[in-house]
């Protein structure tokens, strides 16, 4: 008896699982934003040009994740206040751009490349497409 209720308890598990699991992926829910994000959103703007430039880096040795979670953070205007992840973008943008940071560079478009496909408010993809601009004139 214990064996059948074993064979019938896992296959059932796996399914609620799924389940679960589809309907996540059904709403489009993103995990929320490291901790360590909001915190640089939260302080932004930064006071000095030396505190900017800690959170940039922060946010780089945090990889490309850190960057998409700073994208998620957009909103279209109207909504709640994300002037703290625009501020932190816009810094990143100039951040990258510097010379010898070719590999940062690329992270950073790599990131919001992958936001654009992510959003399809039409303001939010304005200021991320901006951001690419801004790369292109400070080259």
């Amino acid at each position: 008896m214990t064996r059948l209720k074993t064979h019938t308890t896992m296959p059932l598990a796996a399914v609620v699982l799924l389940l679960a699991l589809s309907a996540c992926a059904s709403t489009g829910r993103i995990a929320p934003p490291d901790p360590a994000v909001t915190d640089i959103t939260d302080s932004m703007p930064a006071e000095t040009t030396a505190e900017e430039d800690r959170h940039n880096m922060t946010l780089i040795s945090m990889g490309p994740s850190s960057m998409l979670d700073l994208c998620r953070m957009l909103l279209p205007p109207g909504e709640e206040d994300d002037s703290g992840a625009r501020f932190a973008l816009s810094s990143l943008s100039r951040y990258v751009g510097r010379p010898d940071a070719e590999t940062e560079r690329l992270m950073f478009v790599r990131a919001l490349t992958n936001a654009l496909e992510e959003r399809s408010e039409p303001e939010v993809r304005a200021f991320l497409i901006s951001l690419f601009a801004n790369r292109q004139q400070e080259r």
